[in-house]
This record gives structure tokens, sequence and C-alpha cells, in this order.
């Protein structure tokens, strides 16, 4: 597996179906493991570079419940995968691709912005930082920004 994430980090040339095939291996071999969230990480990159945002946001997903319960208590590193989940909740993905789309059934579909749950991760984001760094620290104050950011807009009605 770890040579498999090695190659992943390190090409450009991996096809989205060794992708899937490393994803697979996660949930069978790996599913409460660092490797398993070292393999999101790699995972999530990789398909945002392909632009398979539903993909992307999928694994997110995972990822976030994985350090939900694998971390009891304050955990940055929780809060920094809520982050990156609400930033590619306002990404869409319902522009022309040069390439077919290959991936998941879930990857066909486009997806779309969702600024409401991004807020709301940002704002569990922004509670465990807070705690952790205080309101002033230079982890929170651009996530503050961001997340105000995003609900001025909601609020004036606005796409993210």
């Amino acid at each position: 597996m770890r040579k498999k994430l090695d190659d992943l980090d390190k090409s450009a040339c991996v096809k989205v179906e060794e992708a899937l095939e490393i994803e697979g291996s996660i949930d069978s071999s790996f599913a409460q493991h660092v490797v398993a969230d070292l393999a999101w990480e790699q995972l999530i990159a990789f398909y945002e570079s392909k632009f398979m945002y539903r993909d992307q946001r999928r694994l997110l997903e995972l990822r976030r419940i994985f350090h939900e319960n694998a971390y009891n208590g304050l955990s940055g590193a929780h809060a920094w995968t809520l982050e990156a989940y609400a930033d590619a909740l306002q990404i869409s993905d319902d522009r022309p691709r040069d390439a077919v789309r290959v991936g998941s059934k879930d990857s066909k579909s486009p997806a779309k912005v969702e600024p409401e749950a991004a807020a709301q991760h940002y704002k569990n984001a922004l509670a465990i930082l807070t705690l952790m760094f205080g309101k002033e620290h230079e982890y929170v104050a651009p996530l503050e920004k961001k997340r105000e950011k995003l609900v001025a807009d909601i609020a004036a009605g606005k796409k993210a």
C-alpha cells in the first residue's frame, strides 16, 4: 500500500482506475488506521487535480468521519479536514471537460455548490481551532474571515 501511495503522490501518470483500486484497499484493510488517513489525503488531492469534485467531496466526508471518530477531543487535523471539505463544497464542476470522466458512479454527475453546508463546516472547524489556539491566532483569524464572507454571501443570496 505504501508503494502505491508513493506512486500516487509522485506521478501525474496515475490512472483513475488505480486511484479507485487504492480507495478500495482502504475500506477493506485500513478502515481505522493512519495509512487510511494518508491515502485519503493523497486521493483527495488526486481527484481535485482531475476535476473529480464529487469523488473529492466523498473522500473528504469519509476523512471527516474518520477524524471525528479517531481523535477524541480537540484535533487540528479534524478542523483542517472540515475546512478543506467546506472549501470543496464551494466548487461547482458543471463546466465542460476536455477528457471523458472515469471514476466512481458519483463522479458522473456534477458537484453543486453547497454554501450552507460549507458554512457549517467552517463553524465547526473554527470551534475546534479557537479552543486550541485562541481567536487571534494565525490559524483562526483567516478561517473566521472566510466563514464571515461566505455567511454574508449567503445572506445576500450569492453563490459561493
